[in-house]
């Protein structure tokens, strides 16, 4: 056995008393070179000298570099210095197992949200490496989850001293900067994170979420662009597009990305909303009342998208899905009287008067100061002729909300006989009606004048008349 054994042996040891294996906390390509190192007393030749070159160029002066050093110094009988290779690189072995324990029982204890102890568990592996990057990256982590943004700052602050062009300490520093509100910070630790060319999708999802906060959508849509080009399935980010699209006023683009988002998502109850809000607006009326449908099936009991559909049933005059929408709201809302408010009404409208009357009653029933449902309870006494109980729903109707003004209209009109018949509402003259109206006045006036003169004239003579006869004496 020769000295290489009986070094590497021992670091194995330490290592399987400390449960680890042999693992080294340095970059990936140095682990994966310590593993190849078993493998070289099974070669020999030039297979052997390439694969010690291999391992070289992978970790030069890492444990597995310094083994195969030391079998090449003791190769050529140089057994001083391949002494020294060997055990530098079993201190190495060691010292990392050492220290790499301390990460994997941080990071055990940051998963189970033990943070106070994930943050002691790193700092005892800065104590024994000061300048480990890693761990400094996993400290700053159990910092943020902690809510210490402070503490996190400092520490990947440390980070970027021992080295200012760590990419995973730039991006961390840009988040936690956004965290606290620092926007101008925030986005030149997150630009500088991107330098590396690597592409951090997460980087450019903040930055995107820094512009839209600012309100720089030009700038957010770029960005939603970009990870879209990688993530081109992803439906939030179509969403999230489509909203940038909206707030600049860009409604068809808008509309689009809305549509893309649903069709990736259909199930997602604020993409259909938003979708059927866009359309509305745009007076879409048929597309808008689709997707609050779709809304509606997703999501039963959400009363803008159900307000707004009633809203386009009127309008459209689409009265059979109004009255089952109306029907359907009474049984999703028991207690809420405005929805037996609202099935009356259309049953009022569609002089179906009894079956208003029992949903106007179920709505005062439920709420006895209901104004609205009150008035219709009088409007249909009326109807039916019941002039006493429509004085007394009118009435309570009235104290309930003086500012109904057509409840305080139909009490000046009602009578106190029994045989009560209400009377017809007057139809107001038409513009022309009343200009011809105007005119007729007009021409009238003037036919007044014209004998208020004739008169005047007459009654002069008259005066002139009866001058003459007084100034004339009789004989």
């Amino acid at each position: 056995m020769n000295i290489r054994t009986n070094f590497l042996l021992a670091g194995m040891i330490v290592a399987a008393a400390s449960n680890l294996g042999v693992t080294v906390a340095y970059a990936d390509n140095c682990t994966d070179a310590l593993k190849m190192v078993p493998l070289l007393s099974s070669l020999q030749g030039e297979k052997l000298n390439e694969q010690e070159n291999l391992i070289l160029q992978m970790c030069n002066e890492g444990p597995a570099g310094r083994v195969v050093r030391g079998d090449r110094y003791e190769r050529a009988a140089d057994l001083k210095r391949a002494v020294a290779e060997y055990r530098t690189a079993l201190t190495e072995i060691t010292g990392d197992v050492a220290t790499d324990s301390h990460i994997r029982q941080g990071d055990r204890h940051l998963l189970a949200r033990e943070y106070g102890k994930a943050i002691e568990e790193y700092q005892q592996a800065l104590n024994e490496r000061p300048d480990w990057t890693e761990a400094l990256l996993k400290l700053a982590d159990a910092h943020l989850a902690t809510g210490d943004d402070d503490e996190a700052i400092d520490v990947l602050k440390k980070c970027l001293k021992i080295d200012k062009n760590n990419i995973d300490a730039r991006y961390s520093l840009g988040v936690v900067y956004k965290r606290k509100g620092l926007l101008a910070d925030a986005e030149t630790e997150l630009r500088e994170s991107l330098k590396s060319g690597l592409g951090n999708l997460d980087a450019h999802r903040h930055l995107a979420e820094i512009y839209t906060i600012r309100g720089d959508f030009q700038q957010a849509i770029q960005e939603y662009r970009i990870l879209l080009e990688r993530q081109g399935d992803n439906p939030l980010l179509h969403f999230k597009l489509a909203r940038a699209y909206e707030r600049s006023k860009r409604y068809k683009d808008a509309i689009s990305e809305y549509k893309i988002s649903v069709l990736l998502a259909p199930g997602n109850i604020e993409s259909n909303r938003e979708l059927a809000i866009l359309y509305h607006n745009e007076e879409m009326l048929d597309e808008a009342a689709h997707h609050y449908r779709e809304t509606l099936r997703l999501k039963q009991d959400d009363r803008s998208s159900r307000n707004a559909l009633i809203t386009i049933y009127v309008k459209q005059k689409k009265y059979d899905e109004l009255l089952a929408l109306l029907k359907e709201e009474t049984r999703l809302f028991p207690e809420d009287p405005d929805s037996y408010y609202r099935f009356g009404l259309l049953l009022y409208f569609m002089k179906d008067f009894d079956a208003a009357q029992h949903e106007y009653r179920t709505a005062v029933t439920l709420k006895p100061n209901h104004a609205k449902a009150l008035r219709g309870l009088g409007k249909i006494a009326m109807i039916k002729g019941d002039g006493s109980e429509a004085r007394k729903y009118l009435l309570e109707s009235q104290k309930a909300d003086p500012s109904l003004l057509d409840t305080n209209q139909i009490l000046n009109d009602l009578k106190e006989e029994n045989s009560f018949q209400p009377k017809p509402h007057k139809i107001k003259k038409t513009f022309k009606s009343k200009k011809k109206f105007v005119k007729s006045k007009k021409k009238s006036g003037k036919s007044i004048k014209k004998a208020r003169g004739g008169k005047k004239k007459s009654g002069k003579t008259s005066k002139k008349s009866s001058k003459k006869k007084q100034t004339k004496p009789d004989k």
